[in-house]
């Protein structure tokens, strides 16, 4: 698979906040200790700032295979701050990165293979964030529009600008999510890539979890746009995501 450079998405309207490029860093440092990481669960879900353990030496990347399909081998990531809880393949690591509030789901220290981000955005408060009337928090404004988004109807709905990206609303487990499929960017020639983003809030929170499709051109996009939101896609990856939206649980609604 060729190496995903993964861009968050900048769209002037749209339900796409935070900002920030999702990395999941390595640490090749054979003197690697106990200090730099710290067990937060009895499944030995490692918490970490910047760094996760690796090794030094240079690997293939892991993949997804069928196996990974079978929801009943899946270990059990719990946050208690942000009130959650997700399942995720046993194949895989839950790493929790305190500097960009992320939940990174991933074949830790293994390359390019299928990752899974979960963003967590709280909604600001007066000490952090002076409102005024023309003002609002980036926060406020994908609340809004997600607001406005789940007021319509469920089908397939194409918003043009700056990024050309699909959206639907779809309710998973008496949670309604904005799903929305856009553009992010790889260096092949003979390949796209379609970002998916699944979001939704929960008492004065905003959770997002996102995931990148690689697909062989010469595909349209709308295309596999609509696949996917179809769920139309035979796709491991996209399978697995689906399989972790459908595994959350909140604590707080």
């Amino acid at each position: 698979m060729n190496k995903i450079y993964i861009t968050t998405l900048i769209l002037t309207l749209t339900i796409f906040t935070g900002g920030c490029t999702l990395t999941v860093p390595t640490n090749t440092n054979d003197n690697h200790t106990s200090e730099n990481v710290q067990k937060e669960t009895e499944n030995s879900v490692e918490e970490t700032e910047n760094t996760i353990e690796g090794s030094a030496e240079e690997s293939e990347p892991l993949e997804l295979t069928e196996a990974d399909l079978d929801t009943s081998t899946w270990e059990t990531y719990t946050n208690e701050e942000y009130g959650l809880e997700i399942d995720y393949p046993k194949s895989m690591t839950v790493f929790f990165d305190k500097t960009f509030k992320e939940i990174i789901i991933s074949f830790a220290g293994k390359g390019d293979g299928t990752q899974y981000s979960f963003d967590v955005n709280k909604k600001p408060t007066e000490k952090f964030y002076a409102r005024t009337d023309d003002q609002e928090s980036s926060y406020d404004i994908a609340k809004r529009i997600y607001d406005d988004y789940v007021s319509q109807d469920r089908g397939i709905h194409f918003q043009d600008g700056p990024d050309t990206w699909y959206w639907k609303v779809e309710t998973v487990n008496g949670v309604d999510y904005v799903v929305a499929i856009g553009n992010c960017y790889e260096g092949s020639e003979n390949q796209s890539c379609a970002y998916i983003q699944w979001q939704t809030f929960i008492a004065d929170k905003e959770f997002i979890i996102k995931h990148a499709y690689v697909y062989d051109l010469p595909k349209e996009r709308k295309t596999v746009a609509e696949d996917l939101l179809n769920n139309k896609i035979d796709d491991l990856g996209v399978q697995v995501m689906r399989k972790i939206v459908e595994s959350l649980k909140f604590y707080e609604r």
